[in-house]
């Protein structure tokens, strides 16, 4: 092996377990070390890579303890964060840490802020911090413990706003992503001073007749707006231009994704209103959908989907940031909050026993051209 050059011992590991290549050829020699440290530089336990317990064990008793310096990327999937609870201490350098997590109670919420307070007090060199679902106190936890060097948060949350009291300031966050209500905002924005860039999608418009009362970080440039993914959120015109109209003098960039648009914001004009005062605006890139047919003459980009619905937007087309609560992972529960619209947009339907007297009233209502084209898996509990 010695005798090999480096670029053919690149092409031989490409073959070979990212973790066995790290426990094997550890403290070798410098040359070695050299070669291998890359490999450490970006670590993603997530569903999709697809790694076993041997292999987390392996990472977790034999490489993290000698080689953790140099781990500058950490993604952790599920529950896997309790497992680096007492070791996250040997990632000294670590710059971005991502927690994906499926499900949400007061315990797990507990646990969570545990890990947080010991990863962010350990971890001082910490510039970026994803959570993909997330507790009603998590921000406050975050608040208490973040160094200065946390620039970017992204605190998504499908059950509940989170609580904004007693959250200290963070002024050196810069670039904020979260989904909550619109009357939030206020607290938000005295919490975070100097934001240069917001992707916020929006749970609710509440507390309509008081947009005049929010403080705009003067530092903000950039903003994304995700309505409509969950279902009930208004996103009429009016509403919508009327808090856009809030940072029509900070913004220099602005993406706006609207799910279910109504009727107004077909027309080319009354949408172009949205922006037409802003003083400072370089770039508006969007994506809309709607039941009904857009301007098509005047808008650039227009399709209509599978499901009899249409689309307009801009190229390249915007992504959206919000996947806790974004089509593509939608959950619809078989229960009084149960609508038709929920029906027709969510890729999975849970039902229970105690909800089968709530079936025929359903199906009653369906239409003969209602088309589920999102949907992926129906579970039954019995």
């Amino acid at each position: 092996m010695e005798a090999l050059p480096d670029e053919l011992l690149l092409l031989i590991f490409r073959h070979l377990h990212k973790f066995d290549i790290l426990y094997s050829f550890n403290s070798l020699n410098q040359r070695f070390q050299q070669i291998i440290e890359p490999y450490l530089f970006d670590i993603d336990l997530t569903q999709e890579n697809s790694f076993s317990y041997k292999d987390i064990h392996l990472f977790l008793q034999h490489i993290l303890p000698l080689q953790g310096r140099a781990v500058r990327s950490l993604k952790l999937d599920g529950q896997q964060f309790r497992l680096f609870y007492i070791r996250v201490c040997h990632l000294i350098n670590l710059q971005s840490l991502t927690l994906k997590l499926h499900r949400f109670d007061v315990q797990y919420s507990r646990q969570l802020n545990y890990f947080l307070t010991r990863a962010l007090s350990t971890v001082p060199s910490l510039t970026e911090l994803l959570l993909f679902e997330s507790g009603t106190e998590t921000l406050k936890t975050i608040s208490s413990f973040a160094s200065y060097n946390l620039t970017k948060l992204t605190l998504l949350c499908s059950c509940g706003d989170p609580n904004l009291d007693d959250v200290s300031q963070m002024p050196y966050l810069k670039h904020l992503s979260m989904n909550l209500d619109s009357k939030l905002l206020i607290k938000l924005f005295k919490i975070m001073t100097n934001l240069q860039e917001l992707n916020l999608a929006v749970l609710h418009f509440n507390d309509i007749e008081n947009f005049y009362l929010l403080q705009v970080p003067k530092t903000l440039e950039k903003l994304q707006l995700e309505i409509g993914l969950y279902g009930n959120c208004q996103s009429n015109l009016q509403t919508i231009k009327k808090f856009l109209d809030v940072f029509k003098n900070e913004l220099s960039s602005l993406i706006l994704i609207i799910i279910n648009a109504e009727r107004d914001f077909c027309n080319y004009s009354d949408f172009q209103s949205l922006v037409s005062n802003y003083t400072r605006l370089e770039a508006f890139q969007y994506y809309i959908r709607t039941n009904c047919r857009p301007d098509d003459s005047r808008f650039l980009n227009v399709e209509q989907l599978p499901d009899s619905r249409y689309c307009f937007y801009t190229l390249p087309l915007p992504k959206l940031f919000d996947t806790i609560s974004s089509l593509t992972t939608l959950d619809c529960h078989l229960d009084s909050n149960f609508t038709l619209q929920k029906l027709s947009i969510c890729t999975t339907l849970y039902i229970s026993s105690s909800h089968n007297y709530q079936i025929p009233l359903i199906t009653s209502e369906l239409k003969d051209d209602l088309k589920l084209v999102n949907r992926k898996k129906i579970q039954f509990f019995f």
